[in-house]
């Protein structure tokens, strides 16, 4: 991954103090790349030679860590995902049940003699 950028241009709703509307623009750039460019990474083994090699073994770390982030995240969604789909299925079931529950009862009134009751449920 290389270099990404985030842009965010608006303008202000409130007029300053001459009238006119303040406009602003905001840029954002941030390196999401684990390796230091080739150039940079020339220069830091001139500084220490022994830097490179720990400076690969804290990527690889780094990496990593991002990888068991993005499984336990997967790993918590589909969790949800099921905890969500359990749950509604018991709803629905519930729901079914006692809709079957309420018209056995209006038929039991029913048979009764209750007719009237019977057919509030």
């Amino acid at each position: 991954m290389g270099k990404q950028s985030k842009s965010v241009k608006g303008t202000v709703a409130q007029p300053n103090q001459e009238g006119k509307l303040a406009m602003y623009e905001h840029q954002e750039n941030y390196e999401d790349n684990l390796l230091p460019e080739a150039q940079e990474l020339a220069k830091l083994k001139e500084v220490d030679p022994t830097l490179l090699p720990w400076l690969i073994s804290r990527i690889e770390k780094e990496q990593d860590g991002r990888l068991s982030f993005n499984e336990r995240q997967i790993t918590l969604l589909e969790e949800e995902t099921k905890r969500n789909y359990r749950l509604t299925s018991t709803s629905l079931y519930l729901a079914f049940f006692i809709a079957l529950a309420g018209m056995g009862f209006s038929a039991y009134l029913v048979y009764s003699n209750l007719p009237i009751a019977g057919s509030i449920f």
